[in-house]
């Protein structure tokens, strides 16, 4: 599992923030992509690493 983080407002894809490309309104997001489209997005409000860490396992089944 390869792990990227970037800073969304800083990016721009030709002349489009990344920000309007993926609807991402607050700051931060957690995406997860397959094959270079958005499939999950964490939506709790608790950022904790056990929420986080229960996302990623839900979305990707690891670890198992």
């Amino acid at each position: 599992m390869n792990v990227v983080v970037l800073a969304a407002t800083e990016y721009d894809v030709c002349c489009h923030s990344l920000n309007s490309r993926f609807g991402t309104i607050a700051v931060p997001n957690i995406m997860v992509f397959h094959n270079a489209k958005a499939v999950a997005r964490f939506n709790g409000t608790e950022r904790t690493l056990a929420n986080i860490a229960a996302f990623v396992s839900n979305i990707t089944g690891w670890p198992n």
